[in-house]
Order: structure tokens, then C-alpha cells, then sequence
């Protein structure tokens, strides 16, 4: 079992496999109560045959969801472990270290999402706390401290020559 990604509220999903007409290579679990809008095929596909802008619409979210894939292959191939934890986090912070951030989903589901053990996720996590990078308040919340430095361990720089700039 590999995590793949996150859905959050107004995202799609498995809409390739509907247009491609193959049998979705992967399923959804729910988090917490969630409401979802089924289509099924034969009407997703009739509104793609009459309504343009609905395909171009589509065809942007693809595009973004290509991106996205491109982005996670690169973690994998080219970022270590501290790298990939370091470069969720920034992105998963909407205040850019200004206030604590919960963790999107649990430990074991991120590290799956990040190609990690859930043992390797905690370690880095304590090694940036240890570094002064983040904090963490409780096991599921976060505070970045030196967004910059954090930055830069997520473009490969160690996190201990990165702590010392600041």
C-alpha cells in the first residue's frame, strides 16, 4: 500500500481512469466525515463530449495533477529523507512559520505519501526539531521556526550547516 496523494474539499479524482475507460489502479479512503459527488462514467463522458469548457477546465486540473507528479517523482529520485520532510512541511504550512500547522494526516499515511517508514518520519522530524527548524507542540501539530533554513535543507543543503547561517 502506497499513499499517492491527499484529496482535500473541491478536488477530483480517479477522472483518467473514467476517460481512459479502465478500471481505477488505486482507491480512496476517507480521513474524517466527507462528502463526495460521485459521476459516473457514461454522464462524465457525455459532458465531456458537449460541454468545452468543461474539458478545458479538465484539462487544466490534469495539467496541475501532472505537475504534482512530476514534483513527488522528483522527491523520490532526487531528495534524501530530510529533503522530502523538509519540503511537506513548507508546503503544508499556510502561515510560512508564522503559527502551528496540524499535519494533514496521520504519521503512517505521510510517510507512505513521502515513500519513508513511519520510524524515518519521526527521526527527521526530530532531527529538524533538534536542529531548532521546527517545533512540535503536540505529535500531530508543527511550527516551522526558520522558514529560510528549512527552505534550504529542502534544496539539499544538511540541516545542521543550515541552522547555523541563521
Amino acid at each position: 500500500e502506497h499513499v499517492l496523494h491527499f484529496a482535500y474539499p473541491g478536488m477530483t479524482f480517479a477522472e483518467v481512469a473514467a476517460i481512459g475507460r479502465f478500471p481505477c489502479p488505486a482507491y480512496a479512503e476517507a480521513m474524517e466525515d466527507t462528502v463526495c459527488a460521485l459521476l459516473p462514467t457514461a454522464d462524465f463522458r457525455r459532458l465531456l463530449q458537449e460541454n468545452h469548457d468543461f474539458c478545458l477546465q479538465l484539462m487544466d486540473g490534469m495539467c496541475g495533477w501532472v505537475r504534482h507528479l512530476v514534483g513527488v517523482l522528483e522527491d523520490v529520485v532526487l531528495r534524501d529523507a530530510i529533503g522530502r520532510v523538509a519540503r511537506h512541511l513548507l508546503h503544508a504550512d499556510p502561515s510560512q512559520g508564522r503559527a502551528v500547522f496540524s499535519l494533514p494526516a496521520k504519521k503512517k499515511d505521510l510517510a507512505s505519501h513521502l515513500n519513508l517508514t513511519s520510524e524515518t518520519l519521526s527521526r527527521t522530524l526530530r532531527r529538524l526539531a533538534e536542529c531548532g527548524l521546527i517545533d512540535m507542540p503536540h505529535p500531530q501539530q508543527i511550527r516551522i521556526l526558520d522558514f529560510a533554513s528549512l527552505t534550504d535543507v529542502a534544496e539539499g543543503a544538511p540541516p545542521a550547516e543550515s541552522s547555523e547561517k541563521g
